[in-house]
């Protein structure tokens, strides 16, 4: 058995994507990210800036993630701050920083959807929106994604609404350009299965996760696979790195929180955050 978990290894994935001296964007409620972001600047990344939604702040500061304490790293240490409409629209497409959204629908081409589940006149479900997502995916080059729960709910044929910009194959430079797209799309997606790459305007399976199997990864998803040849096994967490997630990082454990659902999710929210009014 291993002696890590899906979400150490999903952690570990996106870290390695970082880039030292790089612009990092990060969103709300999104505790794999953060770990993430602070395992890079813990290793390899320590000149990584780091772009928080709450507060619309950018800080070099690290710290334990937690739920009710976070504002210390971001208010509480920032270089700069700016509305959210300035952030959104002009900071963030300008920077171009690499960014790691979490999707409820992703199609084959890697395009998805933050916006409603069915038809947009009558959905089934309301979803938080796209707050600057198609702003920033039409340009940045650095467009990734994440997905805890690997599922056909999530990867689907078909989109209930695109919010969120997809790769393009060399025949649709043109096309996207006159609908305002100049950067690539999304590049990477990291789910608790497998990594997928972007080959010829559509997803493949990059790796599979240690312990998982191809046919796990085409059970759980909704279109026809691309299978990288030869495809690999995604690089395991090193001790340093898993010393670093659970007692430096994350020693609260919210890393796990976007891996539960329901009744379990409840009671590890509360108590994470008891730990934290003791701390």
């Amino acid at each position: 058995m291993a002696d890590f978990t899906p979400a150490e290894v999903m952690i570990v994935a996106m870290a390695r994507e970082v880039v030292d001296g790089e612009l990092l964007a990060q969103g709300i409620a999104t505790p794999l990210v953060a770990c993430a972001y602070q395992l890079a600047k813990r290793t390899h990344a320590p000149g990584a800036y780091i772009a928080y939604a709450i507060g619309n702040c950018v800080s070099l500061r690290t710290g334990p993630v937690g739920l009710a304490g976070v504002e210390r790293l971001t208010l509480g240490g920032a270089l700069s701050a700016w509305g959210f409409a300035t952030a959104a629209c002009e900071i963030l497409p300008l920077l171009a920083p690499r960014e790691f959204f979490r999707p409820a629908q992703v199609d084959s081409r890697g395009w998805f959807n933050n916006v409603c589940l069915g038809p947009y006149e009558r959905p089934m479900l309301r979803l938080p929106g796209v707050g600057g997502i198609p702003e920033v995916t039409s340009h940045s080059p650095r467009v990734y994604l994440y997905v805890p729960r690997h599922t056909k709910d999530v990867f689907v044929p078909a989109l209930s609404f695109a919010s969120g910009v997809g790769a393009g194959a060399a025949s649709e430079v043109e096309a996207r350009r006159r609908a305002g797209i100049t950067g690539p799309g999304v590049r990477k997606v990291v789910t608790d299965l497998c990594v997928f790459d972007v080959d010829a305007g559509l997803l493949r399976v990059a790796s599979v996760h240690p312990g998982q199997t191809i046919d796990a990864v085409r059970d759980a998803t909704g279109f026809p696979l691309r299978v990288a040849s030869p495809l690999a096994t995604t690089e395991a967490p090193t001790p340093t790195e898993l010393r670093l997630i659970r007692e430096e990082i994350d020693p609260l454990g919210t890393r796990d929180l976007e891996m539960l659902s329901g009744r379990d999710r409840i009671e590890a929210l509360r108590r994470i955050l008891a730990a934290e009014k003791g701390a």
